[in-house]
């Protein structure tokens, strides 16, 4: 008996130390279900104020962003009114300078006529001009000397009664110091070089002659008389 009362007493025990842990695990999962519902209120309460608060902003920026439209467009009808304003203003002031701007086109293409016609009637003077006028001093002729350039420009010299075309081209390359080649005399006279331009150095027809007033004489420069006032050429031809 006292063996059953034993087993009896520690089925009890053992019973009572279950039931002391399942209540001790059902507390636990209690509270444990607890806290996790206390989290989650926690959490949705947070997301409903930030959701809140961004609400809030978005209406904020919206109701800024109305206002700036409204100031912009304000802005920009202004400043169409101003533009339409300048434009009025200016209209005069356009055409008067339309009024000049025309007036000095106009002048330009005067001036623009002017100095075009000018060079023109300079160039048909330059052709139109005569033949270089005798010397009028007394007892002087003009004489000038071109070969492949210029070998004496227009000098004037003293002639007495007696001077020939020839005498003159002596006197006053011998005065200056340019060379002279001359063969044979009188009217059998010819000049050969002048400046130590010879004949034939430039072809066959190359060679000097000589021009009295302009004019190319057939005559001898050696038999040619010249008178106060004539004006001398000498010119290597090719």
């Amino acid at each position: 008996m006292k063996k059953i009362s034993l087993i009896v007493v520690s089925i009890f025990l053992l019973f009572l130390a279950g039931c002391t842990e399942s209540t001790t695990n059902q507390d636990l999962l209690a509270s444990k279900h607890q806290q996790t519902e206390k989290t989650v209120q926690i959490k949705t309460n947070i997301t409903e104020e930030t959701f809140k608060s961004q609400a809030e902003e978005f209406k904020t920026e919206d109701v800024i962003e109305e206002k700036e439209g409204k100031i912009v467009s304000n802005n920009t009808k202004e400043e169409k009114a101003e533009q339409k304003k300048d434009s009025t203003k200016t209209l005069p002031v356009s055409s008067a300078e339309k009024e000049t701007t025309s007036k000095s086109q106009s002048e330009k293409s005067t001036q623009t006529k002017k100095e075009a016609d000018s060079p023109k009637e300079t160039k048909q003077e330059e052709k139109a001009a005569p033949v270089p006028k005798p010397a009028e001093r007394n007892n002087n002729v003009t004489i000038s000397i071109n070969g492949k350039g210029v070998i004496l420009s227009n000098t004037t010299i003293e002639v007495t009664s007696n001077d020939t075309v020839l005498t003159i081209l002596q006197r006053v390359t011998k005065a200056q110091g340019i060379s002279l080649s001359v063969r044979g005399s009188g009217g059998m006279s010819y000049v050969e070089g002048i400046n130590n331009l010879f004949e034939f150095d430039y072809g066959p027809q190359s060679g000097w002659i000589y021009k009295v007033n302009g004019t190319s004489q057939n005559k001898s420069a050696g038999i040619y008389k010249v008178n106060p006032g004539d004006v001398i050429l000498w010119e290597y031809t090719e």
